[in-house]
This record gives structure tokens, C-alpha cells and sequence, in this order.
């Protein structure tokens, strides 16, 4: 104990603590962050939410969503499970907050899809 009393000084218990503190904090839960910008940053695992009285913006594993609240609609970008031995369809896709299928541009193994639950209209 006396070598450290003798070769500490009063002014390294700060940085002693300050470096304990910066450890806990970047190991812990963070809970709550207000920041300005951030860079060089790697996030996995986690849900980007935006929410506004108009829509939401979401960005998870599923994939992008954009739901618009004044005239109930989704555009949805992702991948859906078709069935079959060849994955899944990835494209966009045109729903209601529901999930109900409105029409869509996809790639299907080899088939690009351009659908519709009605009908289809190509104008030009």
C-alpha cells in the first residue's frame, strides 16, 4: 500500500476513475442517447424506428418499411417466403398496414414479377 500512497499522486485518482467510468458505460446498457452525428459505426442486431403522425419508417432483419398513415398504405422492400426449393422472393412490394398484398416487383429464382391483385396497367 505504501508504494502505491508514494507513486500515485492526488491528480491520478481522476484518471483512475474517469477510465472505470468510461468502462462501465461502454459495457453496460446505455439505456437512452441523445447524440449529434455518429460515424464509423457498426450496429447489428437491432430495429431503426422513425415515427411521425403521418407514418412510420422501419428498418430490421425483415427488411425496409414504409407505412403511411393518412392513406393506409405500406411499401414494403425485403424478402418473402414463397415456398419451393429455390428461397424466397426479394422485391418490393405494395401492402396494407395489415399485410395484405396489393402488388409488387420481385425476382422469383429466375422470373422477375411484376403483380398486381386486381389487375396490372403498364402506361406509357
Amino acid at each position: 500500500m505504501k508504494w502505491f500512497e508514494r507513486n500515485i499522486k492526488v491528480g491520478h485518482y481522476f484518471y483512475i476513475i474517469l477510465i472505470l467510468v468510461i468502462i462501465i458505460c461502454f459495457t453496460g446498457n446505455l439505456g437512452s442517447i441523445t447524440a449529434g452525428d455518429i460515424n464509423g459505426v457498426n450496429i447489428n442486431g437491432s430495429t431503426f424506428t422513425q415515427d411521425s403522425t403521418d407514418g412510420t419508417i422501419t428498418l430490421d432483419n425483415n427488411g425496409f418499411e414504409l407505412l403511411d398513415n393518412t392513406y393506409d398504405e405500406k411499401i414494403f422492400i425485403g424478402i418473402t417466403n414463397s415456398g419451393g426449393n429455390h428461397g424466397g422472393n426479394y422485391g418490393v412490394y405494395f401492402q396494407r398496414p395489415d399485410d395484405s398484398f396489393l402488388g409488387g416487383l420481385s425476382y422469383y429464382y429466375t422470373d422477375l414479377i411484376l403483380e398486381g391483385k386486381s389487375n396490372v396497367s403498364i402506361i406509357g
